[in-house]
């Protein structure tokens, strides 16, 4: 329900609010990459991020650093999996 102008002015103001906890995606890269395993999106998103961020969240900085050559995807019918970069 919208409120008034009054009613908004006694609000508190939150001026120093961070925003989103950050995620150390090269320190992921690596840790993916020294393990010599390869990992599941959802994996990656409950394991190594510890669900901070969103899966799609999770896909999207995986795929960045596959085009960055950090990485390398595999798809087996399922899911995408994401290791160490293999020369195709």
């Amino acid at each position: 329900m919208p409120i008034s102008k009054d009613e908004f002015a006694k609000l508190e103001k939150v001026s120093d609010r961070t925003g989103g906890k950050k995620v150390d995606w090269e320190k992921i890269a690596t840790e993916i990459v020294d393990s010599g395993l390869f990992y599941s999106v959802k994996e990656v998103h409950e394991n190594l991020v510890e669900k901070a961020v969103t899966p799609v969240r999770c896909r999207g900085a995986l795929e960045t650093l596959v085009k960055a050559a950090k990485l390398s995807k595999r798809f087996d019918g399922r899911k995408w999996y994401y290791g160490e970069p293999i020369a195709d």
